[in-house]
């Protein structure tokens, strides 16, 4: 017969209401480095994606799931900046995580990664961040739909 040692009791799970600790030897190394470098932008379009697309689905359909891309991005840019305003930011925060997959999709880099941040700040409860990068959303969302027109013509 094979005896086995006692198992050493469990730590109870940290609920999720709980807020993080944060360690104090952290703490001082980012006080010390301050933020993070900025990385370099990224670009408004991986083409490579779009030519797979067209290969894949011909024009036809490509434009099919383009246009509903910009339907999709006209109302999430129109209407989530006044939701942010009222207070509503989980209904702010899903069309903003639904653009944000449409645009991976597409190969629209920067606009993914924009939109990303604007998620991210409104789970970590930094609404006003997330205002003050819906400024930026519009221009951005115009540079990648004229490229993305540009190349989905091409």
């Amino acid at each position: 017969e094979v005896t086995l040692p006692p198992q050493k009791p469990r730590k109870p799970r940290i609920k999720s209401d709980t807020p993080p600790r944060t360690s104090p030897r952290l703490a001082k190394l980012s006080a010390q480095n301050g933020p993070s470098s900025p990385a370099a932008p990224l670009p408004i379009l991986r083409t490579s994606t779009l030519t797979e697309m067209k290969s894949a689905f011909g024009i036809p359909r490509l434009t099919d799931l383009f246009d509903r891309f910009l339907t999709e991005g006209d109302t999430t840019i129109g209407q989530s900046a006044g939701l942010l305003k009222l207070g509503d930011t989980s209904a702010a925060q899903a069309m903003l995580h639904s653009l944000a997959g449409a645009a991976a999709t597409f190969g629209a880099m920067a606009l993914q990664a924009h939109l990303a941040q604007m998620e991210t700040d409104l789970k970590t409860g930094q609404v006003q961040a997330a205002l003050n990068r819906h400024a930026d959303l519009a221009r951005l969302w115009d540079q990648t739909k004229t490229e993305m027109m540009r190349q989905i013509a091409a």
